[in-house]
C-alpha cells in the first residue's frame, strides 16, 4: 500500500481559494496514476504470465490398529455353560474399519467365564468379569455377568384359608422365585405340615382337614421355605332370623308362611341346619313345620290375641317374631224386631253380627253407630235407636272397613207439640186474643200463629199483639227449626232465656213493645246469625263488649238497640299520662313506659295472659260529666298512648280477656289536660 501525503491540500498551507482549485486537479491526477500502478504490479502488457508447478507429494502412512470395540459391550449369561459370541471391530488411526485382523482374546476372571480365540464366551460360574480383545497396542473389552437363577423366595397360594368340614381338602400352589423375582418354572418343593393332627398335606400340595385347630403348611426348596396358615373350624349356628319380622292375621284360619335363616359364627348362611318351631300360645296361633330342613313353617290364626313364634336349634340360638291375630270385619249383618216406631222416644235395639274374611264370627266387635238423620232417630254406642221425629233414617253400623245399614221409620206425634203447649200454658193462653185450634187434637200445623214444615216441625211463631202475658218459657228452645219469632205488642216480662241461643236456624227475633222485658241479651246470642232484631220499647240492652258490637253490625234489620251501661273493672297495673302508657306490677323491677302502640293478642305479660279485643280513649269535661268515647282512638288487639289537645280528663278503656276472663276494663287513673 502506498501512502501519499499532499501537504499543499492542507487548509493551513495558506493557499487562497483561487489556487485551491489548481491544487485539487493536480491531486486527482496523482491519485489516479498511483491506482493504476498499484493494480498493475510488475506485470508487463507485452509479457504473458505462466503458473508455477507444485512440488511432488510424499506417499500416505500405512493403517495402524488404534481402537477396538466389542459388541455386545455388556451381557448376562443366566445358565452355567451358556455361551455368547462376541464380535470385535478394529479401527485404524483414520477411524477406518480394518478387516482380517487376528485378535488375542482373554478373560479377566476365568472362574466366571472363558473366551475362545474367536471370541466365543462360555459361562463358568456366577460372577462378573471382563472379556478383552487385543492387537498391537489397541485393545477393547466387554463386561460379562454370569447369573444363573437361584431360588430365594417361595410364596403359597392361598396364604391362609379356612376349612369348615373335617375331611375337606384344598389345593395349595407354591411359586418359587429367583433373586430377580422371576418365577422359576419347574421347581419342585417339599410339602410339610407342622401339625398333622390338624391337617395333612401330600406331595402335590393338597391339604386335608383332620381336626379343628390351626396348622402351618410349609413348602421347602433347599433352605428356602414358604408358609400358609390353615384354620379348621366347623360352622356353628349362632343366629336365627325369621322373615317376616312380624305379622298380623285378620281372619281366623288365615295362614302365613315363615322362613328361618340360620347363620354361623362367621355370618355365613347354614342351609343344612335343622330348626324346630314352636308357638307361645297354640290357642291363638299354631305353627306347622315345613320343608327345607324345617326352615319354612306355616302359622295358622286360631283366635284373637298375640303369640310369639320361635325357631330354635337344640340348646343353641333362637329367633322369634310376634304374630297378632285381630279379626278384621269383612261382613256386617244388622237385624231389628221393629223398623217402624210410632211414638217419640220409643226405642229399638239393632242387633249386629260381624264376620271376618273367612266367615268366622267376630266376638265383642267394636262398632261405630251413626244415624243418617238425627232429627228422625238417634243411635247410641250400643246400637239402641231412639225415635226423635217423624221421617225415615238409616242406621249405619261401621267396623273397620265394613259397613251395613238398616232403615228405621218414625210415624209419631209432632215433636214440637209439647213445646207449643208449654208456650200456651206459660203465656196465659186462655186469654189470648186469637187461639183458634190451640189445644185441640188437630195437627199443630193448623193452630193459629204456627207454621210448620213438611215434617211437622214449627218454623214460624207469629203471636204478635195477642195479649201474651208472663215470662218466656224455656220450652221455646225446643222448637229448633224456628226461623221467625214474633212476640211483639204483648205483655211479656222478665229476661230473655239464654237457652234460646240453641235456635241455630233463627233469623228474625221480634220483641218490640214489651215494656216489661228487661236485662241484657245473653252472651250466648253471639252464636246466632240473625237477620232482624227488634227491641223497641223494651228494657233489653245489648252488652257493650266489642264482640256484641261486631255481632250487631252484621244484623241487617236492627231496631231499638240500647247499649247496656258499662261497669268497668280497674285495669290493675296500667296507668296513663299525656302521650304515655305505664305498666307497673310486682313482677316488674321498675315501671315500663310506652310512647308507642303495644300489640296485645295472646300476650304473656308478667305471668299474665292478656288479649285486648278493642281499646279506646275516653274524655270527660269534668267530674260531673259522663265519659265519652274518642272515636278515632279505637284500636283492635293493641293499646296506644294518646296526646290530648283539648282540655279535660282522659282515660284508656278496653274489652279484654285477662287470664281467660273477658270484661271491660279502665285504666286505674286518668290524666288531666288543661
Amino acid at each position: 500500500m502506498i501512502k501519499v501525503i499532499f501537504p499543499f491540500l492542507s487548509r493551513r498551507s495558506g493557499v487562497n481559494n483561487k489556487n485551491r482549485s489548481v491544487g485539487t486537479g493536480i491531486a486527482a491526477y496523482l491519485i489516479i496514476t498511483i491506482l493504476i500502478l498499484s493494480c498493475g504490479g510488475n506485470t508487463s502488457p507485452t509479457k504473458s504470465s505462466q503458473p508455477s508447478s507444485p512440488p511432488p507429494s510424499s506417499p500416505p502412512a500405512p493403517p495402524i490398529p488404534t481402537r477396538i470395540t466389542i459388541d455386545p459391550s455388556t451381557t448376562t449369561l443366566e445358565t452355567i455353560g451358556g455361551t455368547m459370541q462376541l464380535t470385535a471391530r478394529v479401527m485404524d488411526q483414520r477411524n477406518n474399519l480394518m478387516t482380517g485382523q487376528v485378535l488375542t482374546w482373554t478373560s479377566s476372571n476365568t472362574a466366571v467365564s472363558t473366551v475362545s480365540s474367536s471370541g466365543l464366551v462360555t459361562a463358568v460360574g456366577n460372577g462378573s468379569g471382563l472379556i478383552s480383545a487385543r492387537i498391537g497396542a489397541a485393545s477393547g473389552s466387554a463386561s460379562i455377568t454370569v447369573s444363573e437363577p437361584i431360588p430365594t423366595r417361595i410364596s403359597i397360594t392361598p396364604s391362609s384359608t379356612l376349612l369348615e368340614v373335617i375331611g375337606q381338602s384344598i389345593q395349595l400352589s407354591a411359586s418359587v422365585r429367583d433373586q430377580r423375582n422371576k418365577v422359576m418354572v419347574g421347581s419342585t418343593v417339599t410339602w410339610l405340615s407342622n401339625n398333622e393332627t390338624i391337617v395333612i398335606v401330600n406331595n402335590e400340595g393338597i391339604v386335608t382337614a383332620v381336626n379343628e385347630g390351626t396348622a402351618v403348611v410349609t413348602a421347602k426348596l433347599d433352605s428356602i421355605i414358604g408358609t400358609a396358615t390353615i384354620n379348621v373350624s366347623e360352622p356353628v349356628p349362632t343366629r336365627i332370623t325369621i322373615t317376616p319380622s312380624s305379622a298380623t292375621l285378620g281372619a281366623l284360619g288365615e295362614q302365613i308362611q315363615l322362613t328361618a335363616l340360620v347363620k354361623d359364627q362367621r355370618g355365613n348362611e347354614m342351609p343344612e341346619a335343622l330348626v324346630a318351631w314352636s308357638s307361645s300360645n297354640e290357642n291363638i296361633a299354631s305353627v306347622q313345620e315345613g320343608i327345607h330342613q324345617n326352615k319354612i313353617a306355616l302359622v295358622t290364626a286360631l283366635s284373637n290375641g298375640l303369640a310369639d313364634i320361635s325357631a330354635h336349634i337344640g340348646s343353641g340360638p333362637t329367633g322369634s317374631i310376634s304374630i297378632t291375630v285381630s279379626q278384621v270385619p269383612a261382613f256386617v249383618t244388622l237385624t231389628s224386631n221393629n223398623q217402624l216406631l210410632t211414638d217419640f222416644w220409643e226405642t229399638v235395639q239393632i242387633e249386629v253380627e260381624l264376620r271376618d274374611a273367612n266367615d268366622a264370627i267376630i266376638e265383642d266387635p267394636v262398632v261405630t253407630w251413626m244415624s243418617s238423620d238425627e232429627t228422625v232417630v238417634a243411635v247410641d254406642d250400643e246400637g239402641l235407636v231412639t225415635a226423635i221425629g217423624n221421617g225415615i233414617a238409616e242406621i249405619i253400623a261401621q267396623s273397620g272397613g265394613a259397613t251395613q245399614e238398616i232403615s228405621i221409620a218414625v210415624e209419631g206425634p209432632s215433636i214440637d207439640r209439647s213445646a207449643v203447649i208449654a208456650i200456651y200454658q206459660t203465656l196465659d193462653g186462655p186469654n189470648w186474643n186469637s187461639q183458634a185450634s190451640w189445644m185441640s187434637d188437630e195437627s199443630i200445623r193448623v193452630w193459629e200463629g204456627i207454621t210448620t214444615d213438611e215434617r211437622g216441625r214449627v218454623t214460624r211463631l207469629d203471636l204478635g199483639n195477642n195479649n201474651l202475658k208472663g215470662e218466656l218459657p224455656l220450652e221455646l228452645a225446643q222448637l229448633e227449626k224456628l226461623l221467625v219469632i214474633d212476640l211483639s205488642e204483648n205483655e211479656i216480662s222478665g229476661s230473655i232465656p239464654s237457652v234460646l241461643s240453641a235456635l241455630s236456624d233463627l233469623e228474625d227475633f221480634h220483641l218490640q213493645n214489651n215494656p216489661n222485658l228487661l236485662d241484657p241479651l245473653p252472651d250466648s246470642f253471639l252464636n246466632l246469625s240473625l237477620a232482624s232484631l227488634r227491641l223497641d220499647n223494651t228494657q233489653v240492652c245489648v252488652p257493650a263488649l266489642s264482640s256484641f258490637q261486631i255481632w250487631l253490625s252484621e244484623i241487617i234489620d236492627r231496631q231499638g238497640i240500647i247499649t247496656c251501661e258499662i261497669n268497668y273493672l280497674p285495669w290493675v297495673g296500667l296507668t296513663v299520662t299525656q302521650g304515655r302508657i305505664i305498666f307497673a306490677t310486682e313482677a316488674l323491677p321498675e315501671p315500663v313506659e310506652l310512647s308507642i302502640c303495644l300489640p296485645l293478642q295472646d300476650f304473656e305479660f308478667s305471668g299474665t295472659s292478656i288479649t285486648v279485643h278493642v281499646s279506646k280513649w275516653q274524655r270527660r269535661t269534668d267530674e260531673s260529666s259522663p265519659w265519652v268515647d274518642i272515636e278515632d282512638t279505637v284500636k283492635t288487639f293493641q293499646v296506644c298512648p294518646y296526646t290530648a289537645t283539648i282540655a279535660g280528663d282522659y282515660r284508656l278503656v278496653g274489652d279484654a280477656t285477662i287470664d281467660g276472663e273477658r270484661n271491660m276494663y279502665a285504666s286505674t287513673n286518668f290524666f288531666t289536660f288543661e
